[in-house]
Order: C-alpha cells, then structure tokens, then sequence
C-alpha cells in the first residue's frame, strides 16, 4: 500500500454541514444545528481537526508524519507552509480524505477536517 496525498474535498456553500467519518460513519463536526454542542469530536480514522486558527485535534500519525509531540504549537511557517490549509494537504495517507469547510467573505475562515482508515483494526 503506498501512501500519498490526501484526497481534497472543498465545501464553500454548504460549509456549515456536519461530517461524519466515511470510515465509520461517526459525527465528527457538528454544526448545533440540531441541538447539540457544536464543536468536534474525533473518532478513530481522524488524522486531524484545524481551522485556520489552529489545531484543534492531531492524530499519533500526524505528529509522526511532521516530527511533531503532542505538547507541540504548531508553527506552521516554521515547518515550511504558508498556512494550516497547504500543511494538512501535505499528510500522505493510504486512500486519506481531507474536508476543507470554507466561511464566504465577510467571514473567510477555513476549516479542515482528515480521515484515514486503519487498517489493523
């Protein structure tokens, strides 16, 4: 099995959607639309949860793939990029999906959500 980049997936108009783990089909990112808190919860193929703001969630496999521990603020400059969006496509991944959810203008913020499957489950 050869690992490569991430397949790319871009939300702009129906940004605000929930996703699930095509793997397992857990939530992962709920939107509180239906009641719930909205935030994110990682199941056991998220590779990483971000937005433009930061990482909120980085898989064992993440933090392996860029030598990072998981103490570590991510610098994301200092590891070569020019933002979370261009890292996170970065990962390789066996059959790995990323979800970019992007805000429209005025609000412009990005979210990014990552899935690999295991494959020793």
């Amino acid at each position: 099995m050869s690992k490569s980049k991430m397949q790319r997936i871009e939300l702009g108009t129906f940004y605000d959607v929930d996703l699930y783990c095509p793997f397992c089909g857990q939530r992962v990112v709920s939107n509180g639309a239906d009641g719930s808190e909205p935030g994110w919860t990682p199941c056991p193929h998220t590779v990483f949860t971000a937005s433009d703001e930061g990482f909120d969630y980085r898989s064992n496999e993440f933090n392996a793939f860029f030598g990072l521990s998981d103490d570590d603020d991510v610098d994301v400059e200092e590891l070569g990029f020019d933002h979370i969006d261009a890292m996170t496509d970065a990962f390789e991944a066996v059959d790995g999906v990323k979800f970019a959810q992007y805000v429209p203008a005025p609000g412009g913020l990005g979210g990014y959500v990552g899935f690999a499957p295991k494959y020793d489950e």
